[in-house]
């Protein structure tokens, strides 16, 4: 299968600093399920700001209930 196996030599290996990461010799398949760039980058922002509200309301918790100072 395309893209889904590869056999390396040593060479190739030890190019490579002798890391034998799959990514480093099969490249992962591109279909629809990838976004374009920009919603991509929208939809990390987004995450990322849920993130530190979620950090944010645990740190308020443990700190009225004694957890942090």
């Amino acid at each position: 299968m395309e893209d889904r196996a590869k056999v390396v030599s040593t060479a190739e290996i030890e190019r490579e600093d002798w890391t034998l990461n799959i990514s480093r010799y099969v490249l992962p398949p591109i279909g629809e399920d990838v976004p374009p760039l920009p919603e991509a980058v929208a939809a990390f922002k987004q995450a990322l700001a849920e993130a530190r509200a979620a950090g944010d309301r645990l740190r308020r918790v443990l700190e009225e209930d004694g957890w942090l100072e």
